[in-house]
């Protein structure tokens, strides 16, 4: 394996550590670090600094981060290479109509015909994230159009994250499930961090008396913004806690599916205003058509507000 190839799984990063590197950590950050050194000795080697900075590598300068912690520079493999790794590299700021009829659909299986784009675009054509998180369903999370505000991540994750967030029950990610990674510059983290009835439910969810979350993960319903109600309808906040800056931070997770046994009871429900169920009603159409359980993913994604 080249380096310009190399993904360290362990790290979910591109991040390659170099001889000088691993010499100078102390004996604490050593066994941190271990198993990410193991997978990257037994897939890549250990280069040392001069053949890191002699080569098209990415220097990354130390900073920072917003809680205080101090990061020390490092190299990471040149983006856009990396074979088991999120895709980079920016070509839109979300999946447009324009880019689902450009986009290369090369061994999805089957194209998706007028009606089906159709259909999306006009049900949510005043609701940019449940169109976007609907597009990425239709063509697949991995034949999706790259975008600046999303990374993808390939299905061999899933027993990592069930095991780093504690994910049990119907929260668990299926081994063959994918998922997205939205960022900080996306219009859904906007919507999600500046979303009153998500930050109300966060709060209730906090005991003052002890200081702390009443469980490391609250449970998050958004019914009153047609946008967030059509794209997450309900999801998880993971690992919930306020920073010294008084900044509330969590991951918002999420598993994008039709569940199109709940879907079919729900339409039999007389009692069912449908104009809340858009998406839904769609998903049906789409699951007669037998495009479904290949095509779920989950999500995450920070979240940030002023406490």
């Amino acid at each position: 394996m080249k380096i310009k190839d190399f993904f360290n799984k362990v790290l979910n990063s591109d991040k390659i550590y170099y001889a000088e590197e691993i010499g100078g950590m102390t004996p604490d950050e050593f066994r941190q670090n271990e198993p990410a050194i193991d997978f990257q000795l037994n897939n890549l080697g250990i280069p040392r600094e001069a053949d890191l900075a002699g080569s098209d590598e990415v220097y990354v300068r130390s900073y920072t981060r917003s809680d205080g912690t101090k990061v020390r520079a490092y190299y990471r493999s040149r983006p856009g290479h990396g074979s088991e790794g999120f895709p980079t590299g920016a070509s839109a700021s979300h999946v447009s109509q324009s880019q689902l009829q450009k986009a290369d659909f090369t061994g999805v299986g089957s194209l998706l015909n007028e009606v089906e784009k159709n259909i999306n675009h006009r049900m949510n054509f005043n609701y940019q994230n449940a169109e976007e998180m609907a597009n990425i369903y239709l063509v697949k999370p991995k034949n999706s159009p790259k975008s600046s505000e999303y990374q993808y991540i390939s299905p061999g994750f899933a027993d990592l994250l069930n095991k780093e967030y504690s994910l049990s029950g119907n929260k668990t990610i299926d081994k063959d499930w994918p998922g997205i990674i939205f960022n900080k510059n996306s219009s859904l983290f906007s919507a999600v961090s500046n979303s009153t009835q998500m930050q109300d439910e966060i709060r209730e969810q906090y005991d003052s008396r002890i200081g702390r979350f009443k469980k490391d993960k609250l449970d998050i319903n958004f019914t009153n913004d047609p946008n967030l109600l059509r794209s997450l309808g309900h999801a998880t906040i993971l690992k919930p806690y306020i920073d010294e800056y008084g900044y509330f931070n969590g991951i918002l997770f999420d598993k994008y599916d039709f569940a199109y046994e709940y879907i079919k009871k729900t339409l039999l429900n007389k009692d069912v205003n449908y104009k809340d169920f858009v998406i839904p009603l769609m998903a049906t159409y789409f699951s007669l058509r037998g495009i479904s359980n290949d095509r779920n993913y989950y999500i995450l994604m920070p979240v940030r507000f002023k406490w």
